[in-house]
């Protein structure tokens, strides 16, 4: 007689057990326990709980917990992702924006120095040159009729031409000669930005930064490794400054990233153990303390980063000086068939060209007022920025002082202070009621006086405390080394 083998995935396999779960479940199911779970698909318990919670991330789901203390998985949706195809399309648009947004504004930057001086240099040739016939034509010389352009105006203009060429290329090599300034003299400095790299601060702004995308969880790992590894959804808040539902699904996936285990105290407090995170060969140095969010306040950069004033006026004093000229240019219909005319002396009603200037007129016109527009658009956009980093800062303030108070509670006039001095301005009633209730707060009223209470933070720190004070330092120890291979084993 043979005996079947039950087939079983590892025990780590998480993915796997949650895809025979979705299988096995479908899009119909919506609160499951780690039993039914085991019964509807065979898997065993561990599988069973391993896969819903990679199923608690994928399908966004949540925990719940019944009055006994039993864990109740819940799926809003089912084992579905009917979000997916929405989101995927989203992020490769984004992708394929970034790629060419990248390509775009690296010839954008050189094209907007460039054209910027360009025009510059036109329009004061231009006013070199009539201001020089000008003189010429009111100079006492009947017999040539003007005494035209001498030696002395060439080389005039020549040095002018050879003076802002010298600039233009001193804006494309200044780190070069800055460090070449500094390498003579002994001096160090911060390398500097390039002159067309200012100008694009001024226009669009500084670069943004690049996010680590794994600085958040490198935070929390260190938060987790420093408190014995047992952690709170309030730990999750108070170091990410995500809502409740969005720590939550946090947590739950780093329970099946780092093989966490979930906890249910009898008074119904949850919490999560990573005794896995403890182990350590002493060798990596992670910081001793973590800090909160509070403590990392969201900053806006300035509308034109780190220019400095003069930066910003010489950008503004060129872009002026084209804009004005520009103005001039077409007002008088200064075409390039024309442009002869008026250094020869010749009235405007004889001109030979009455069209439209465009390339003197029309395009430094718009290209001056587009780089005028984009910062006054963008000085609007930033105090919605400002604004809404205040109320961030002020949510972060509110997280302290209701940690602070260890769920104890706390009166709507220390949250409103409290919320001032984080973000810089008093809170409405309304929009501080709204986010105290996002962060889990019971209003109670006696007396007139308004009172929040925080039941699940008192719940969840005190199981906290205990489950810390009971956690073994040997969870982060490793055992004795049986194997290295810089020592190989001795021949038998």
């Amino acid at each position: 007689m043979v005996t079947a083998t039950r087939p079983r995935p590892r025990i780590l396999e998480a993915e796997r057990s949650g895809r025979t779960l979705a299988d096995k479940l479908g899009a119909s199911i919506r609160d499951v326990t780690v039993a039914d779970a085991a019964a509807k698909t065979g898997l065993a318990l561990r599988d069973a709980e391993r896969g819903l919670q990679w199923a608690l991330t994928t399908y966004r789901g949540n925990l719940k917990v019944a009055e006994g203390g039993d864990v109740v998985y819940s799926f809003p949706t089912g084992f579905t992702r009917p979000w997916a195809t929405r989101e995927t399309l989203s992020e490769w648009a984004s992708r394929v924006g970034k790629w060419l947004w990248t390509g775009i504004k690296a010839g954008m930057k050189v094209w907007l120095l460039v054209t910027m001086i360009a025009y510059t240099v036109i329009f004061a040739l231009i006013l070199i040159g009539i201001t020089l016939a000008a003189s010429g034509r009111s100079s006492d010389d009947d017999d040539r009729g003007g005494r035209g352009f001498s030696l002395g105006d060439f080389f005039l203009m020549r040095m002018f031409i050879d003076l802002v060429t010298d600039a233009i290329w001193a804006s494309f090599h200044y780190r070069a000669i800055r460090q070449y300034d500094d390498d003579r003299y002994g001096r160090r400095r911060k390398p500097g930005k390039r002159l067309y790299e200012r100008v694009w601060q001024f226009i669009f702004g500084p670069e943004e930064k690049p996010v680590d995308p794994l600085e958040q969880e490198r935070l929390l790992l260190a938060f987790i490794r420093d408190h014995h590894g047992r952690v709170g959804v309030w730990d999750v808040m108070s170091v990410t400054a995500l809502d409740r539902p969005e720590a939550e699904r946090l947590v739950t996936r780093l329970l099946v990233d780092y093989e966490g285990d979930v906890e249910v105290t009898e008074e119904g407090a949850v919490f999560y153990v990573f005794k896995d995170l403890r182990k350590t060969a002493e060798a990596v140095v992670l910081p001793t303390r973590v800090p909160m969010a509070w403590e990392r306040p969201v900053q806006v950069p300035a509308l034109t980063g780190d220019n400095s004033v003069g930066t910003n006026l010489l950008v503004v004093g060129l872009n002026s000086f084209n804009l004005a000229m520009g103005a001039w240019a077409a007002s008088v219909g200064l075409t390039l068939a024309n442009l002869q005319a008026i250094l020869a002396g010749i009235p405007p009603y004889r001109w030979p060209d009455h069209s439209i200037p465009i390339l003197l007129g029309v395009i430094p016109i718009a290209f001056s007022a587009t780089v005028f527009t984009l910062p006054v658009g963008r000085a609007l956009g930033r105090i919605r920025d400002v604004a809404k980093a205040q109320v961030q800062n002020g949510r972060r303030a509110l997280l302290r002082l209701i940690r602070g108070s260890a769920g104890g509670g706390v009166t709507g006039e220390q949250a409103a202070r409290a919320w001032e001095q984080g973000s810089g301005f008093a809170p409405s009633e309304d929009q501080l009621t709204r986010q105290l209730l996002r962060l889990g707060g019971d209003l109670q009223i006696e007396e007139g006086r308004k009172d929040w209470r925080f039941p699940e933070l008192a719940h969840e720190l005190a199981a906290l405390r205990e489950a810390r004070s009971g956690a073994s330092d040997d969870e982060a120890k490793l055992g004795p080394v049986v194997f290295d291979t810089e020592k190989p084993l001795p021949e038998s």
